[in-house]
């Protein structure tokens, strides 16, 4: 494995292996759910078994049931987590298309375009309250300023 120790990979790691080293641009991306010391494994390496998340059971890639760790190209490294996001996708994805069908659903299309509606009234009703480029020639929102004329009175 490229940069990486292998003995570093736990249980719950995530990462990308070869399907199979003669086709090595088929990669796949499962997270770790046992691990074989090289002790009980047949390719005399550490190796591990994986599960992709929406998979029912262990892959068995091989016919031992796990990958050896020659096989690892690498490891997710996680970025920042946002809770439910992953849901949130999926039903929106679920609203907009028919899943049997892969067709956009009718409802999806009106409510996309009933958006698109409502954010041209919303600016057509209050434009942006933005301060408008050009001034009525005719009328001038600033005060003239008044002459001081120095008046001398006489007294005496």
């Amino acid at each position: 494995m490229r940069g990486m120790d292998t003995m570093t990979i736990a249980n719950g790691t995530i990462i990308v292996f070869m399907k199979n080293p003669a086709d090595p641009g088929y990669l796949i991306v499962h997270r770790v759910v046992g691990i074989v010391p090289a002790s009980s494994s047949a390719y005399n390496q550490i190796s591990f078994r994986t599960k992709g998340d929406a998979n029912s059971g262990p892959d068995n890639w091989t016919g031992y049931g796990y990958i050896p760790a020659s096989w690892v190209e690498g490891v997710y490294q996680y970025t920042i987590p946002i809770p439910y996001l992953g849901s949130a996708i999926l039903q929106i994805r679920d609203f907009m298309y028919n899943s049997s069908t892969g067709q956009l659903n009718p409802q999806g299309i009106l409510v996309i375009a009933a958006l698109i509606v409502a954010l041209f009234a919303f600016e057509v009703i209050e434009p942006g309250k933005k301060p408008s480029s050009s001034k009525n020639a005719g009328a001038s929102d600033t005060p003239t300023p008044e002459t001081n004329q120095s008046k001398s009175t006489a007294h005496g």
